[in-house]
């Protein structure tokens, strides 16, 4: 009878992982939290009850949809992360406090609504989880990644992630004049991530102009 050994650093990168996908699957939990009836005086209808709840439901489906994105570009980040070291995990730790973080701007924008100061205040937590997943895949790419990884797809992964940061932090500024085409500009990462993945996929080739 055979005895498997597994590898222990394999094992500490799984834990990592699973780990980070705990905390994704706890903040995602507590965005539903929020959502329950208002006390009511006895007698009172239940669809105006419910009524009530359309602002946190809104805010629930934005935060759900949010953790979501990032929890697949987490994901296929680490797809290509092969090794680890402690900056790679403090890294990680930073972008989880505040993955674990969201849910708060998010009952925020539930209770009051889309006003600048709620749209505001989630845009800057997106903001801040966009910059810390690209201060975890700048790390990376210092010799953590697999032979897989090309430098197409570390360019491409790396402008995706810029565009990601850069519209929630232009999105702050668009909060000041209008809380609702802020939330809706954050659909152009959508677009933008689709065109980088045309422009850096592989067999690809990027024009260059000549002078």
């Amino acid at each position: 009878m055979s005895i498997h050994n597994p590898n222990p650093e394999s094992l500490a990168f799984e834990r990592l992982l699973f780990f980070s996908d705990a905390v994704f699957a706890i903040a995602i939990t507590l965005l539903a939290l929020d959502i329950r009836l208002p006390q009511a005086p006895e007698g009172a209808h239940l669809p105006t009850g419910i009524t009530v709840l359309a602002p946190r439901t809104l805010a629930y489906v934005i935060g759900f949809f949010q953790l979501a994105q990032f929890w697949n570009a987490h994901h296929q980040l680490f797809r290509h992360i092969v090794r680890y070291d402690s900056a790679l995990i403090w890294l990680n730790m930073l972008f989880l406090l505040l993955i674990a973080f969201l849910p708060v701007p998010t009952s925020v924008l539930g209770e009051m609504g889309l006003t600048r100061t709620s749209v505001t205040f989630l845009a800057s937590c997106l903001t801040l989880l966009g910059l810390a997943e690209l201060a975890m895949w700048l790390h990376a790419l210092r010799g953590l990644m697999g032979n897989h990884v090309s430098e197409r797809l570390r360019h491409g992964t790396t402008i995706k992630i810029v565009i990601l940061a850069a519209i929630f932090g232009a999105s702050i500024l668009i909060a000041q004049i209008s809380p609702m085409a802020a939330i809706l500009f954050w659909f152009l990462i959508w677009p933008g991530h689709a065109i980088t993945d045309r422009l850096y996929r592989p067999g690809t080739r990027l024009k260059r102009s000549t002078a």
